[in-house]
């Protein structure tokens, strides 16, 4: 029998999450059980071992999936299957992706599938952020090339005290509901609701969410350690042809930049954008019967379009930087 290591944060009062990897899900590339009271969900996480041939995109999948099953009921009525994702499980996914996906290193693009299957739920813990932790913990288990782990916490307020992850019947008197994503160092992603709480008080909710997220980050690399250390994934990042991108630059740049300063509207954006990939592919692949396939260097159709995308992206942030700065200023 396979032996489990597990680990135990506490992160408040009588709150602690538990981690434990080692004995299911072996053919995973990470697998975790993350704990909180009796509440578990099984957390996996497998990588492809290369990008699909003409993979422009990063496809990172999350499933959270919370069974009738792992509160010790089965579906009842005619149909006595489980049904599609309910919204509930739908928006907790999502919370998973947004906090991970964009840490991720620039231009990998093997598939990534992680599934946060609810196992137990004791009526009392909420398993979503929970979810979020064991998510990491299995990313950083495989090896996953992220800027990790990271940490999900809820934070809510009852009686004028804070309280980390709140049970569900904390919740109903809470005036906060926030969910606070992070790493040691910074926080990612926050999401929630609250009533009419001041611009203080929604900083020391970030404050008090980030506290527990450091220890729950401290915690997987604690368990890290304890299991061996990560695994070693080799992987390749797909980037565009050399040179393609710089040259992109210096044609349409100032294009762009005017483009995206005009008065928006969504079809025109949009449309002047399209228009502005067509006239740089026809720049260097010529129109008509002279078309080419590709440039001398080795650039394609797809090549070029991706980096005119590029280049959009560079200036919108350039221009967002300078108005950020002038702003400071004017303020």
């Amino acid at each position: 029998m396979s032996k489990a290591i597990i680990q135990e944060i506490e992160i408040g009062p009588g709150k602690v999450v538990s981690l434990e990897t080692g004995r299911l899900a072996k053919q995973a590339n990470g697998a975790v059980v993350a704990r909180m009271g009796d509440t578990m969900i099984l957390c996996t996480a497998v990588l492809a071992t290369e990008a699909r041939e003409g993979q422009s995109f990063f496809p990172l999948t999350v499933d959270y999936r919370e069974k009738f099953s792992a509160g010790g009921k089965i579906p009842g009525g005619f149909i006595k299957r489980e049904g599609r994702s309910t919204d509930k499980e739908t928006l907790s996914s999502r919370l998973i992706d947004r906090s991970l996906r964009p840490l991720f290193v620039d231009n990998f693009f093997n598939e990534v599938q992680i599934i946060c299957s609810v196992i137990s739920a004791d009526g009392e813990n909420d398993g979503d952020v929970v979810a979020g932790v064991g998510a990491s913990a299995a990313l950083a288990l495989a090896g996953a090339p992220f800027d990790g782990p990271i940490a999900q916490a809820r934070v809510g307020r009852v009686d004028g005290e804070f309280v980390i992850n709140p049970s569900i019947e904390e919740l109903e008197s809470s005036d906060i509901n926030l969910i606070v994503a992070g790493k040691a160092d910074a926080i990612v992603m926050v999401e929630g609701e609250m009533d009419e709480v001041s611009e203080e008080e929604m900083l020391a909710a970030l404050d008090f969410g980030h506290e527990a997220i450091k220890k729950l980050v401290q915690g997987q690399t604690d368990l890290v350690a304890a299991a061996g250390g990560a695994k070693t994934f080799e992987y390749q990042t797909v980037g565009l042809p050399e040179g393609v991108v710089e040259a992109v630059r210096e044609f349409a740049a100032d294009t762009l930049e005017k483009h995206i300063l005009k008065p928006y509207s969504k079809e025109t954006f949009y449309g002047g954008i399209s228009d502005i990939k067509k006239d740089v592919v026809a720049h260097f692949l010529g129109e008509g019967e002279d078309a080419k396939d590709e440039t001398e260097q080795g650039w394609g159709k797809g090549d070029i379009k991706a980096a005119v995308g590029k280049v959009e992206s560079d200036v919108m942030r350039e221009l967002i930087s300078v108005m950020v700065v002038v702003l400071t200023v004017v303020v």
